[in-house]
């Protein structure tokens, strides 16, 4: 069985390469050798996760000995989810009309369809709308904040605040005068 698969899916991958427009079916079939080359390598490496040196080295050796070495990562990555997720992946292809179905075919727009497809039924949840102040009720809470803040508040800190307002102000008409800073004049 696992033979057969392999070669299947050899000889889609080499329909898939001669051909402008790829097929499902033979996206498929790529997808289940893939499957049969990940869970061989899992028992060469001796690991039970795709990851790793020995893993890699297994893997690379599998796809090469099965002339399936042009696959990308990528690809390979999506096929494999697509067949994780194959019973609801169908189900949703069956939903489309004929030349929906036709269209996504690449396992990485197969993927990314169904995804979007699934977001789109989950419902999203009731926003409240904002409560909107009246306006007096708005200035009736600054004058109260306000009154708190000038009861933190001394002589110098608004002396503070009224020489910042004339150095920035003398500062920008020296700019606009082409003078420079005090603190760009250096004395040598």
């Amino acid at each position: 069985m696992s033979d057969n698969a392999v070669t299947a899916g050899r000889e889609a991958w080499t329909r898939l390469l001669d051909r402008e427009r790829s097929t499902w079916q033979d996206w498929l079939a790529v997808g289940r050798a893939l499957l049969i080359g990940r869970a061989a390598c899992l028992q060469i490496a001796k690991t039970n996760k795709p990851v790793g040196t020995r893993y890699d080295r297994a893997i690379g050796a599998w796809l090469a000995e099965s002339k399936l070495d042009g696959i990308t990562n990528q690809e390979r990555y999506r096929a494999l989810l697509c067949l994780e997720n194959l019973g609801t992946v169908e189900a949703w292809r069956a939903d489309l009309n004929d030349a929906q179905r036709r269209q996504p075919n690449h396992p990485n727009a197969v993927w990314f369809a169904w995804r979007r497809s699934m977001k789109a039924r989950e419902p999203k949840p009731a926003r409240e709308p904002a409560k909107v102040q009246g306006s007096n009720q708005a200035r009736a809470d600054f004058e109260q904040a306000w009154q708190v803040f000038l009861a933190n508040r001394t002589e110098t800190d608004f002396q503070a605040w009224r020489d910042q307002r004339d150095w920035t102000a003398r500062k920008y008409a020296m700019w606009k005068a082409g003078e420079k800073l005090p603190s760009q004049n250096r004395v040598r």
